[in-house]
């Protein structure tokens, strides 16, 4: 197996903690051992996170570039999306940051979700009782275009 190429997020000043919650999610939610019942992987893979006295830092892969429309997506690619951020739910995690600079694609036309800094766990089923809906899963339905069900 040959090199990869990752990618480091540094904290600012101030998003410490943030970053920390971040990394607490890719660890406990998202990494493979987590998430073993997803045949893709729907984020980038956590190396770690390591700090310092002077930086805090995410070590991830790279998962290609992010899009700048969700119209560059097929209809296809836009469903297969949306089963990532409801396999997201289903796991406890909203995203809370859905724009088109959040999901990267690769060369081989996979998309994947990144940057988890406004994500939070949540209950969709108990959302879903209470207001007959969720509400990132109906909004990201409206962005992408895809018909509500």
């Amino acid at each position: 197996m040959g090199p990869s190429t990752v990618v480091l997020k540094f904290a600012r000043d101030g998003q410490e903690p943030a970053l920390a919650e971040e990394a607490f999610l890719y660890e406990h939610y998202l990494s493979p051992s987590a998430a073993s019942s997803h045949q893709q992987p729907i984020a980038p893979k956590f190396y770690g996170h390591f700090s310092s006295d002077e930086h805090r830092i995410l070590v991830l892969s790279y998962a290609g570039t992010p899009l700048e429309s969700f119209d560059q997506l097929t209809v296809d690619a836009k469903t297969h999306l949306f089963a990532q951020v409801q396999t997201l739910h289903a796991i406890g995690i909203v995203h809370g940051d859905l724009v088109p600079n959040n999901v990267t694609r690769d060369d081989d036309g996979k998309t994947t979700i990144i940057d988890f800094s406004h994500s939070w766990l949540h209950n969709c089923e108990r959302q879903k009782k209470q207001a007959g809906y969720c509400d990132e899963l109906r909004s990201f339905t409206r962005q992408l275009g895809l018909a509500e069900s």
